[in-house]
């Protein structure tokens, strides 16, 4: 009797270590990261593979590809434009990401209007305080998703005040404003070189396009008294994250990762 329920013991815990998300737990992990609404989402692809459960979810036009980890870890997310055929593996696609064809295949919910797009918000925001780009400092803009549509965060402060904003760049609308007393020093961000540019370097560094990235992110700070941009971006899989001297055009850092570990394989 005795050895049998040693025996239950060890039996439990071993199918306790090795617990599996269910597929179902994992699709409503999936649709939570991506902000999809559950009565209008759309299951297209499940597959379990070795090193987890693929999925990709539509809604509202827009899909995402994930893969889950069976300890319920997220390891990969992207986020796509419905297009006329889903893969349906990540195996359909090449070693950097990029499908294998172009007509067949999504693409990333990108913006090729990215750098206009951004300057015509933060021209709406300053105008909307009547203040120029010369009185603010500590600025970040990020593009985000809301109801599957690309909006601006905008972050600034000015001697007085710190400021958050959300722009909708399709119509320059401001959706939200807040704002907050500014106790932080003021720090001029001296510049030769203009965000478009910094843009363009970072793109051009890693021979991307416009279109192959999403979840950008651009901020103006300070590193070893210089001003520097930060400027971040996923594509196909890859985060990147750089250092770019505003005065010097110089690459200080150039860092690249997978989503879903931390593992830099570019600096």
């Amino acid at each position: 009797m005795k050895k049998v329920i040693i025996s239950l013991i060890s039996l439990l815990i071993l199918f306790g270590c090795n617990a599996q998300i269910s597929l179902e737990d994992a699709i409503e992990e999936v649709r939570d990261y991506a902000d999809f609404n559950e009565e209008t989402m759309s299951i297209i692809t499940t597959k379990d593979e070795d090193d987890g459960r693929y999925i990709v979810l539509e809604d509202n036009g827009y899909e995402v590809e994930a893969k889950v980890a069976y300890d319920g870890n997220i390891i990969m997310f992207n986020r796509l434009k419905t297009n006329n055929a889903i893969p349906d593996s990540p195996s359909n696609t090449t070693n950097n990401g990029n499908s294998n064809s172009s007509n067949n295949t999504p693409s990333y919910l990108s913006n090729p209007n990215l750098i206009d797009d951004i300057e015509a918000s933060l021209k709406t925001v300053l105008d909307s305080l009547s203040i120029s780009e010369d009185d603010i400092y500590n600025l970040t803009i990020e593009d985000e998703y809301n109801n599957n549509r690309i909006i601006y965060s905008i972050d600034f402060n000015t001697v007085d005040y710190e400021y958050e904003f959300l722009v909708n760049p399709e119509d320059l609308s401001i959706i939200n404003e807040e704002s907050d007393r500014n106790d932080d020093r003021f720090i001029s961000f001296d510049a030769t070189v203009t965000r478009q540019r910094a843009i363009e370097i970072a793109l051009e560094t890693n021979n991307l396009n416009v279109d192959d990235i999403c979840d950008f992110k651009i901020e103006e700070t300070y590193y070893q008294g210089n001003s520097i941009y930060e400027i971040d971006y996923d594509s196909y899989g890859t985060e990147y994250e750089l250092i770019i001297d505003a005065n010097s055009e110089e690459v200080i850092r150039n860092d690249s990762y997978q989503k879903g570990n931390g593992h830099h394989y570019r600096d």
